[in-house]
């Protein structure tokens, strides 16, 4: 298990014209199915993607899971008498990587399925994923690094202008512009720069481990600014996040909260402070309502975990 200090956020943004039915919102087993809609483009036209793959996406798709667990192998002590445990765990953090398919599948058990059909084999190449750590190139510029991304991963029936209008595109919506020429060095071009990466791929999913990270409240609001707009250009952008500024946490579309490897709540964001009134938290008006809800998972996840298994008991 992990300790109740690796609780995080999980959100979602997704196009406004996607509504679905929400399911009444209750505390989440293992086993409880978790959807996140999403949207598919055809990527046929990709740089050495098999055609023929009958699990290629095209048009709408669901992306749900259940009982998931994810199990490591981790070895301590000293080189001469190193010690072998196999510990079982799932943080959002994990939770992140494993549906994004960044993770080794040899540990993972459950279900990941894309509109009940199990993910396709290229599932990594029809969807983004901006890790926590930046991976740019210091020594070269803002547009090399977007170019060099651009080259790798657009298709091959794209001309060079429509390439370097692609480019500009990105450019413009991270307002990277005015430092296109200018190498990454700071943190808050190096993020800029690494989320560039990936938007100019336009995949129709975008994973993020904490995009927010050593920035600033001017800078965070910039970068959640663009995925939302993103978000409503039929992309689904899903990532972690850590106690984000109210400013931040009411941009969100969908929520799911994890906890010791329990799905705690998922659910339009917007309706996670009513349920957590209902379980009879108090609720301080001027909190941040993502802070009140890491604290009460932090201070009562055990309380509630129980009376979770109580009731099931009295089914």
């Amino acid at each position: 298990m992990l300790s109740l200090s690796a609780v995080r956020l999980l959100c979602c943004l997704k196009m406004p014209d996607d509504q679905r039915k929400e399911e009444p919102l209750e505390m989440a087993s293992n086993s409880d199915p978790v959807t996140v809609p999403m949207i598919e483009s055809n990527p046929s036209d990709l740089p050495g993607m098999d055609t023929s793959d009958q699990n290629t996406l095209t048009g709408e798709a669901v992306l749900s899971f259940h009982n998931i667990s994810y199990r490591e192998t981790v070895q301590s002590g000293f080189a001469f008498c190193k010690k072998t445990c196999v510990i079982e765990r799932l943080s959002n953090m994990k939770l992140l990587d494993v549906l994004a398919a960044r993770k080794s599948p040899r540990g993972l058990s459950g279900d990941i399925l894309i509109n009940g059909k199990p993910r396709p084999a290229n599932f990594t190449c029809t969807s983004g994923y901006v890790p926590q750590n930046d991976m740019v190139m210091r020594m070269v510029t803002v547009r090399d690094n977007i170019e060099f991304s651009a080259a790798l991963r657009l298709p091959m029936t794209m001309t060079r202008d429509e390439k370097r209008r692609r480019i500009n595109e990105v450019l413009e919506l991270l307002c990277l512009n005015k430092v296109a020429n200018v190498k990454p060095r700071s943190k808050e071009l190096e993020k800029k720069t690494s989320l560039a990466m990936e938007l100019v791929a336009e995949h129709p999913i975008l994973f993020l481990d904490d995009p927010t990270t050593d920035l600033d409240l001017s800078t965070i609001t910039d970068v959640i600014s663009v995925l939302r707009r993103m978000s409503r250009r039929r992309r689904t952008i899903i990532f972690s996040i850590d106690r984000p500024h109210y400013s931040i946490f009411r941009l969100f579309d969908s929520l799911t909260l994890v906890a010791s490897g329990k799905v705690m709540f998922h659910g339009p964001a917007q309706e996670a402070l009513g349920y957590f009134k209902s379980t009879g938290c108090n609720y301080v008006s001027h909190n941040n309502p993502a802070d009140f809800f890491l604290d009460i998972i932090n201070e009562d996840f055990s309380a509630l975990l129980h009376t979770e298994e109580d009731g099931h008991e009295g089914m």
